[in-house]
């Protein structure tokens, strides 16, 4: 419904359906979404978005001349090779607010936005089409979100593509997907400057001289398809059926934490509450891959527990080197079983290639067994071509699934860290296991601190003074 407003400003009303369990039935929400006509399309040195009321600055981010095309990725492009877009080959990256929106994943969500924020040499954006009042899309009664989205997305392209002709500017828009037939319907356009390519056909085609980038799609994509045969762990419940228990106390939710001694007969989880009339300790049991499955350590997983007969204590004594079973244990504790994963937690393992792996290499992309860094984390299996060329390297891997009839999660190659031994591998080893991002510098940065040159004659022969810190050393007298 729309509502008349001053001008440059309109805003519409959306009616907003959800399901109350406090009072059983249907809720509806009326809110106004507010449009605007002076978003600015964050293209540097665009004629057309001055923004004068922001103090007449020009806009600052997508670069106006040193690149050919800008690119649009959408949900699934994103959500399934966002390593792709991280690389530093990859620029000129605008996110719309509705693709940002639609993954699903926070953690992921945020490493979108910290491409944004954090990497000025990337020239990403973001920009809000779903408050443009050009590039707003209604979405249509009984229409699928996923249509929606890829109309949302077509529509911001072509409205990129006006305005920068009209800018005089014959810059391409690409959107990269993972299955272009789907937009073929929605482009009205039907423009040289507006194509549609999937992830494999954008890094073949612009980033065919970047080896390790062609590397990390093909470790991706067969990721993405590996399948095995042998079922070893129950179905996880679906998480909207998992309500009323959780409300209840018949599923306990919580973070899963690995004993790193007994990596595969412990695990604990720590649950955020507790169900009524609990007595018992304050962890949970959980004993065996089989009752663990497929969840991995920081997960945030849902548990029943199982019946008082099968409960069992964590073991008394530390294995020895080889050794997995235990046959002495602590007093009797609370035991369950995993049967729903919350939540994933999304993060880089640093990782090393198995004797075996590296022994059988063949040259070709094949599927191996990668060992992490952290004894916590079970083995993942990986598709690549280089196991012999970095067989005494670390690497970096990612987990994208761990199926059902998967003995080990499936995951894909990200890059090589660097010999293993060598002093500056392992401290980014340790600062990559640790969550520790270590980006370069912004140009406010090192003006501030007067390091940074033009690259120019002068300051090659003349550079800045490098400031630097004088220490001094006093006795201990404590002798600590």
């Amino acid at each position: 419904k729309k509502m008349t407003t001053e001008v440059g400003l309109a805003a519409r009303e959306k009616e907003i359906r959800f399901s109350s369990f406090r009072r059983r039935g249907t809720v509806s929400v009326v809110r106004e979404h507010y449009l605007r006509d002076d978003i600015s399309c964050k293209v540097e040195f665009c004629p057309l978005c001055t923004n004068c009321k922001a103090g007449g600055k020009r806009n600052e981010g997508l670069p106006g001349a040193s690149i050919s095309h800008y690119i649009i990725p959408d949900v699934s492009a994103l959500g399934e090779y966002m390593e792709i877009f991280e690389s530093p080959a990859v620029s000129g990256l605008i996110m719309l607010q509705t693709v940002v929106a639609g993954i699903k994943s926070r953690r992921h969500r945020s490493r979108v936005l910290d491409l944004v924020s954090s990497y000025p040499h990337k020239h990403c954006v973001l920009f809000s089409n779903e408050h443009h009042l050009e590039t707003y899309t209604e979405r249509e009664e009984k229409e699928d979100l996923t249509q929606w989205q890829r109309r949302s997305v077509m529509s911001a392209a072509v409205w990129y593509i006006n305005h920068l002709e009209a800018g005089m500017s014959k810059k391409a828009i690409i959107i990269v997907t993972k299955t272009p037939e789907d937009y073929y319907m929605y482009n009205p356009a039907r423009t040289e400057r507006l194509m549609v390519m999937s992830v494999g056909d954008y890094v073949r085609a612009f980033c065919s001289d970047q080896r390790e980038l062609l590397l990390l799609y093909e470790s991706i994509t067969a990721s993405l398809q590996d399948s095995s045969t042998q079922c070893t762990y129950d179905e996880h419940i679906s998480v909207s059926s998992l309500s009323k228990e959780l409300s209840t106390g018949e599923i306990i939710q919580g973070i899963i934490r690995v004993n790193k001694f007994r990596s595969k007969d412990e695990a604990f989880v720590s649950p955020s509450s507790y169900p009524p009339g609990w007595g018992g300790e304050l962890d949970i049991l959980i004993h065996g891959l089989t009752n663990r499955n497929r969840a991995i350590h920081d997960d945030l997983v849902a548990v029943r527990l199982l019946p008082k007969s099968e409960w069992r204590g964590r073991g008394s004594i530390l294995p020895q080197d080889g050794e997995d079973d235990v046959s002495e244990f602590a007093h009797v504790m609370a035991t369950g079983q995993v049967v729903a994963i919350l939540e994933r937690r999304p993060r880089e393992y640093v990782a090393s290639f198995t004797q075996e792996s590296s022994e059988h290499s063949s040259g070709r992309c094949e599927r191996v067994l990668v060992c992490p860094y952290d004894v916590r984390v079970p083995k993942i299996r990986i598709c690549t071509r280089q196991s012999e060329e970095l067989k005494n390297h670390r690497i970096v891997v990612c987990i994208d699934s761990w199926p059902g009839d998967s003995q080990y999660p499936i995951g894909h190659f990200v890059r090589s860290i660097g010999p293993i031994g060598d002093i500056d591998t392992e401290t980014s080893a340790l600062l990559i296991e640790h969550g520790i991002t270590i980006t370069p510098f912004s140009k406010a940065v090192l003006d501030g601190l007067g390091l940074h040159t033009c690259g120019c004659a002068c300051c090659h022969d003349h550079p800045p003074p490098i400031y630097r810190a004088s220490y001094g050393y006093h006795g201990d007298t404590m002798g600590c």
